[in-house]
Formats: C-alpha cells, structure tokens, sequence
C-alpha cells in the first residue's frame, strides 16, 4: 500500500449482511475480509452504514457451507451493513479519523440504532419464550 502512495483502504466488512441474532459460530467462516487485516497488524476497525434490505440471494451450491449462510442470513431485512477501514502499520489515528468521517456521514446511530436493539429485544423475549 506504502509504494502505491495508498492512504487507507475502506472496504466490505463481510460477504454479506450481519448475520441474524444467535446464528452464533456459523458466521465466522463468512468473517475474511476482517482476518486479513489483523494478520497484516494493520489498524482497522468496522462502521456499520445502514441496514439490510430484503434478500433476493439464492444459494448456488448445496453444501453445509451453504446451508449455515443462508440459515444465518435468513430473514435479513433490517440488519446492520458495515464497511470496514484499514490503514498502514502505525497510522492508527488516521483509521480512527476516517471512521468517524464516514460515521458523521452515515450517522447509523442517529438513525437506524433504534431498529437494532428492538429486534436485539425481540429476539431475546423469543428465547425467553421458548
């Protein structure tokens, strides 16, 4: 990145959505784009921007692989989407500078929070429930 004069990278956080509450170990298979990062030890960090619609995905392949993604993205409507910033070795306040930049543009906590923690709140009165 250093050579090519590159500053940051700002990028998916994940191949898909956020996975749905309690789908739990099936979506650490799904987490590459965050690992490679911290193998490099370049400063990163995740700023969600929005939230999902609904999804018109149809699996492709019929393998247990599969079968936990979209058992983890079903009923994805509404869940957070995040974008992931990584800078060089050392240049941390610069990461941290560039995820608040595109959190004071998004303002996800100003306008979608809410929608998160209620369906946080549902899901855990359904594990109550059950």
């Amino acid at each position: 990145m250093k050579r090519e004069g590159i500053d940051a990278i700002i990028g998916p956080t994940h191949s898909t959505t956020a996975f749905n509450i309690g789908a739990g170990s099936s979506s650490v298979m799904f987490a590459k784009f965050t690992m490679l990062f911290n193998f490099l030890d370049f400063p990163s960090g995740v700023v969600p921007v929005g939230l999902a619609g609904k999804s018109t995905m149809k699996p492709i392949f019929d393998d247990k692989h599969y079968k936990l993604f979209n058992e983890g993205v079903k009923d994805c409507e509404g869940m957070p989407v995040s974008v992931q910033v990584a800078t060089m070795t050392n240049n941390d306040e610069m990461c941290i500078r560039l995820m608040k930049e595109i959190d004071d543009m998004y303002q996800f906590n100003k306008n979608h929070s809410r929608k998160v923690f209620e369906r946080l709140e549902n899901f855990k009165k359904s594990i109550i429930k059950n």
